[in-house]
């Protein structure tokens, strides 16, 4: 897409967005949209540049969509005590080809930068071996404003990690996969570090 096409793009964005609250109709309209494009309309009309006076209601509308659905996910995830209340060991959940994937991706990304050892994760967290559903359990926590130390604890109790691992399962078409975001990875990959050095404590005493 060329500048001009991009500029008018833009244009024609924001005037049907201007309309939209004009006519009452912006907030069922930002309900059905994608997050990607709740993403872009925020950037068309934040920019770079100063925001115009006329679209901060539009903007805060599509903040509040964007923290309704992150508030929503994490409520999803955390309200499972009804619905999962198995205690079988999640191997049982997750098939070998999954497993083997997630391993595979474990050793692949211990070698990518600083050499750390990820595979300690699969001891600390039972639920990583299926790598893509514990990324999403990763990324709607953080994104709901849990720190990562807590994402840690709460993934170390098997029981609660299960039960969110079975929901973000049971979803897994409509929620995003993390594994190829950096933050994830960095996540692993100072988390494995972490363990490790743990461990060579412990093992020197």
């Amino acid at each position: 897409m060329d500048n001009n096409t991009g500029l008018k793009v833009r244009e024609k964005t924001i005037i049907t967005l201007l309309s939209l609250y004009a006519n009452q109709k912006l907030t069922d309209f930002l309900k059905i949209v994608e997050t990607d494009d709740l993403d872009g309309f925020e950037f068309f009309l934040a920019g770079p540049n100063t925001v115009e006076e006329c679209y901060m209601p539009i903007l805060d509308a599509i903040r509040n969509e964007k923290e309704y659905r992150i508030s929503e996910e994490l409520i999803k995830l955390k309200n499972m005590e009804d619905k999962y209340t198995n205690k079988t060991k999640i191997e049982t959940f997750v098939p070998e080809a999954v497993q083997l994937i997630s391993k595979r991706y474990l050793k692949g990304i211990s070698e990518v930068g600083e050499k750390v050892d990820c595979t300690i994760l699969l001891d600390k967290f039972k639920t990583i071996i299926d790598v893509s559903a514990f990324s999403k359990i990763y990324g709607a926590l953080i994104e709901s404003g849990m720190s990562e130390e807590e994402f840690t604890n709460c993934m170390m109790d098997e029981s609660i990690a299960t039960q969110m691992y079975l929901s973000a399962r049971d979803r897994k078409e409509s929620t995003k996969s993390y594994t190829k975001e950096l933050c994830f990875i960095e996540y692993l990959k100072n988390t494995a570090k972490k363990f490790n050095k743990e461990d060579i404590k412990v093992n020197n005493k």
